[in-house]
């Protein structure tokens, strides 16, 4: 029993103990948790203080102001950021940049294509492309083929052909060359010229002129010598430097050759005869070349019948073979390419009876490569031959065993496919015009379009020439075409002296000439062609847009960075709140502009609020 009751003691006494230590923890937790929220606020609020003395102390330091508000009526001036397009004129001096602000540099542009003689009355430019795989030399033999029998009709060319000029610009001038013209007055006018600089392959040249329509042109530069590699008309004695061959050492000196040529003054060519024999042949000029085309003027009056070897022949040999092209009224009754002479027949063309006796006709043969050619009157009759030729040559004129004259043999570079030459279009010398288009853009994120009112173009430019007038355009995107309907001012400026001030304004028409990025595409153009190449220097071009707004200039005197939210506007009878964001780093000036802004002649009250809640203020009368 006494057990019995000692455990049922001991169990009372241990719930009781139980029950208090559990009101001890929650006493403990609750106050713990008390603790902590009371530490949190007391954080909270000791970090909302500090970020309300930071903010307040950050509103302290900062200070902006507006010290000054004015009306706008402009845009500023927009130039144009790339080089003009000169539709009819060159630039010579300076670039685009010179004409972006009113200073000493500007940029200068002279009427038309640099005229190389006032006295010619039309020109053509030329258009010389290289048809090869490889680059062209400097000093190729071209041909350009003219219509010249047309502009004789016309009355703009002499039927002599002596006011019918090439001309080359050499990058820094315009150089007359000499130029061999055949057939003149038909419909197929040859004209000969070399090239003075390479062309590349495929590539084109542009720097040939052909200058024509001057009455009273004399001496024209035709020295064959300076058209192709090797030239002789025979109407001198110049073959005593040439690389002659077999009998003949001289061509009027002393010769092994009873039948030695001699000038013919009638005919005004050279008359030959060979003799009935073979062994008299002779090899009257030879040049040592690689691709070369060669031709001699020939007219053959009688042959001797001895053997096949009769006829003219044109030779291209090396040191152990030689390939003749030949043409004769006898054996060789058709033209064709024999190897080593008389002993193997390498091509012929179907035998006939292929020239007319006591008539001129032209025999050329070319190597190209290890191809040899044969034309007759411009006629190919052998093409493309493989001859295996494989080291260089020498070409040379055989007359044998004919009687008969000859005369202009000549001896160019020859390429395949050979260069091709066409004509531009015709301009007059009178066509000194200047007509140059610049690009200008005006910035519609701070200039809207909606609010601008018109547009301006101002011009400072000064000219050589005063007595003619100047017009500024710009192009219409409504009519797709430059114009000046509907500005203000269209009879354009007749400048003096030194340096002008042109200005047009497009009135309320301007939306159709501003594109709607705010393009504004000006031209300046001269009032038509005279007989003065003026030059004319711009030191400013620019457009403006024209405008009713509000200019707003802003400082910020405080330590930090101020960010601006709200601008006001109040007046007597309205307050009115535009959006802003605007960044004014510390001790900056901003300048700020509203279109949409138009303060009128009452008193005003303008306001700026920042982020951080302060507030500068203007007034003004207007």
């Amino acid at each position: 029993m006494l057990v019995y009751a000692h455990n049922v003691s001991v169990g009372r006494f241990n719930m009781g103990n139980a029950a208090r230590g559990k009101k001890a923890v929650s006493n403990v937790i609750v106050t713990v948790l008390s603790l902590v929220i009371l530490a949190i606020v007391f954080a909270n609020v000791i970090l909302w203080n500090y970020d309300m003395n930071q903010l307040d102390w950050e509103k302290i330091r900062e200070d902006v102001e507006i010290t000054d508000v004015s009306r706008v009526s402009g845009s500023s001036w927009f130039a144009t950021q790339t080089e003009y397009t000169l539709n009819t004129g060159r630039q010579t001096v300076g670039n685009y940049t010179g004409t972006q602000t009113v200073d000493d540099e500007y940029e200068s542009f002279t009427e038309g294509l640099n005229w190389w003689n006032a006295s010619f009355g039309n020109r053509r430019q030329m258009n010389i492309t290289n048809n090869a795989a490889s680059t062209l030399g400097s000093g190729y033999s071209s041909l350009l083929t003219v219509d010249t029998a047309s502009l004789v009709s016309s009355g703009k060319m002499l039927s002599d052909g002596r006011d019918l000029r090439i001309v080359n610009w050499n990058g820094s001038s315009l150089v007359e060359i000499d130029r061999d013209i055949i057939d003149m007055n038909t419909n197929s006018t040859q004209i000969w010229f070399k090239t003075r600089a390479e062309i590349g392959p495929s590539e084109t040249d542009t720097n040939y002129y052909m200058y024509y329509g001057n009455p009273s042109a004399q001496n024209p530069p035709e020295d064959r010598s300076n058209v192709y590699l090797w030239f002789d008309d025979f109407s001198t004695n110049t073959t005593t430097n040439y690389d002659v061959d077999r009998h003949v050492d001289d061509w009027f000196g002393a010769s092994t050759n009873i039948y030695k040529p001699y000038w013919d003054s009638a005919k005004n060519a050279v008359y030959f005869d060979t003799g009935n024999d073979y062994a008299g042949d002779w090899m009257p000029i030879a040049i040592n070349e690689t691709d070369v085309y060669a031709e001699m003027k020939m007219n053959i009056t009688g042959s001797y019948s001895i053997n096949t070897t009769n006829g003219i022949l044109l030779r291209w040999q090396n040191s152990s073979t030689f390939y003749t092209g030949h043409i004769s009224g006898d054996s060789y009754s058709s033209p064709c390419i024999a190897k080593n002479g008389r002993t193997t027949y390498v091509a012929c063309e179907t035998p006939s009876e292929y020239h007319v006796w006591n008539q001129w006709f032209t025999f050329a043969v070319a190597v190209c490569g290890s191809d040899l050619k044969l034309w007759v009157d411009g006629v190919q009759e052998v093409n493309g031959m493989d001859t295996q030729i494989t080291t260089s040559g020498k070409i040379s004129f055989v007359v044998s065993q004919s009687i008969g004259w000859m005369d202009d043999f000549k001896i160019r570079k020859y390429v395949e496919p050979e260069p091709s030459a066409f004509l531009g279009t015709e301009e007059s010398q009178g066509d000194n015009r200047l007509d140059i288009d610049g690009s200008f853009i005006i910035d519609i994120s701070t200039y809207p379009l909606a609010y601008v009112q018109t547009v301006e173009i101002r011009l400072r430019y000064r000219v050589s020439d005063t007595g003619e007038k100047w017009y500024l355009k710009a192009f219409n995107w409504t009519e797709l075409g430059y114009s000046d309907n509907g500005f203000n001012f269209t009879e354009g400026q007749t400048p003096t002296g030194g340096w002008n001030t042109y200005a047009v304004n497009l009135t309320d028409s301007w939306s159709s000439y501003v594109h709607g990025n705010g393009t504004v595409n000006v031209k300046l153009v001269d009032e038509g062609a005279d007989g003065n190449q003026t030059t004319l220097d711009v030191d400013f071009l620019v457009v403006k847009a024209a405008l009713d707004g509000t200019h707003f200039t802003l400082h910020n005197k405080g330590s930090s960075t101020a960010h601006l939210l709200s601008l006001w506007i109040n007046n007597s009878t309205h307050h009115r709140r535009f959006d802003v964001n605007i960044f004014i780093n510390a001790g900056d000036t901003e300048s700020y502009i509203r279109i949409d802004i138009r303060l009128g002649d009452e008193n005003c009250t303008i306001k700026v609020v920042t982020e951080r809640g302060n507030i500068a203020v203007y007034s003004q009368g207007y």
